[in-house]
This record gives C-alpha cells, sequence and structure tokens, in this order.
C-alpha cells in the first residue's frame, strides 16, 4: 500500500471515529499532496514525495506551535501539537 493510500484509509477511520485532530491534519495533508500533484501534472504523488510534503506539514505546525506558545495561546498550542503528532 503506498502512502497516499494509507492517508486517505486513515482519514477515514479519523472521521469514523470523531477524531478532530487527526481528522484535520490529514484532511490538510491531502489537500497538500493533491496541489503537489496538480503543480507537477502527475496522477499520483510518489512515497517519496508524499514524505517529503508530510515533512514540511510537521516543520510547518512546529513554526504555529511555537508562534502560538509564545503568544500565551495554550489552546491553539496544543491543537498544533496534536495535529503535528498525527503527521
Amino acid at each position: 500500500m503506498n502512502l497516499k493510500s494509507e492517508i486517505q484509509t486513515r482519514y477515514i477511520s479519523a472521521m469514523k471515529n470523531g477524531d478532530t485532530s487527526a481528522k484535520n491534519a490529514l484532511a490538510s495533508l491531502k489537500t497538500k499532496i493533491t496541489e503537489f500533484e496538480k503543480q507537477n501534472g502527475s496522477a499520483d504523488a510518489s512515497n517519496n514525495e508524499v514524505i517529503k510534503i508530510i515533512s514540511n506539514q510537521v516543520k510547518q505546525r512546529q513554526q504555529s506551535f511555537e508562534a502560538y506558545d509564545l503568544a500565551a495561546r495554550k489552546d491553539l498550542a496544543e491543537r498544533e501539537r496534536d495535529e503535528m503528532q498525527v503527521l
């Protein structure tokens, strides 16, 4: 099973289980993968490309977490941390 299929499977599972953090993180990831595929004109992103996208998403969430933490926005910082752990 390729990573893109695994992400889709986990997204569906998160929706069924009512796991909001996982659903939001995976939905965002699916969107980034789709954007990448459209930009590059490829039908499916390879596993290596998906790993790069995941890495970028984790980095982005880490930066958001740090910014929210410095701004004393613990609620938003926790959300970013939870989504980062899903990825």
